[in-house]
């Protein structure tokens, strides 16, 4: 597993991902209610916010939203259209493109099309090779974990949060003194 065809979509688009600052949230459970929070907070405050989550329960654009108002399925086929050709020859050159991995780069387009001032972007099955690493994830936020994985080795934890080390701060309930080890301050 890399992120190899993730980024050799995005890369050509001029990564639309770094076009805004970003929020990251992972976790075992509470994600999409985090993320939804994070997001409406930051629209209430007079920030345009865009928001990306997985999975959807009804319908595909539910995963993409500014500040409450879902991708209309118009906009999603004209960003899809749009992605389109860059996921033919990722597909060709590089390897074959997941749904996720397509989702994800349309969800960094969309967000730099509308364009926002912050996006909010729930991990998707998590760890080192998530599609959703590829922001810059200004902020890390890891919702809540069942106490038997609370009680996680520190040694078995940190590989599966790596994209923390590259952050300003993370928002979590995990011990501390793990985050400060990965050189990545946290506010608890």
């Amino acid at each position: 597993p890399d992120l190899d065809r993730i980024r050799a979509h995005a890369e050509p688009l001029d990564d639309p991902k770094l076009r805004y600052p970003t929020i990251h949230v992972t976790g075992t459970n509470g994600k999409t209610t985090t993320a939804r929070l994070a997001a409406a907070l930051a629209c209430e405050h007079g920030l345009s916010t865009g928001l990306f989550t997985s999975p959807h329960l009804t319908s595909v654009t539910e995963r993409f939203v500014v500040c409450g108002e879902r991708m209309t399925e118009d906009e999603f086929g004209e960003e899809y259209e749009r992605l389109t050709p860059f996921l033919a020859a990722v597909d060709e050159h590089v390897g074959r493109v997941t749904y996720f991995e397509a989702l994800t780069g349309l969800g960094y387009l969309w967000l730099a099309d509308k364009p926002v001032d912050l996006g909010v972007f729930e991990v998707g099955m998590g760890g080192e090779w998530d599609a959703t690493n590829l922001i810059a994830g200004d902020v890390a936020v890891m919702s809540s974990t069942p106490s038997h994985r609370a009680r996680t080795p520190a040694r078995r934890t940190i590989p599966r949060c790596s994209f923390i080390c590259r952050v300003s701060w993370t928002v979590t309930s995990v011990p501390q003194r793990i985050f400060l080890r990965m050189g990545a301050p946290a506010m608890l």
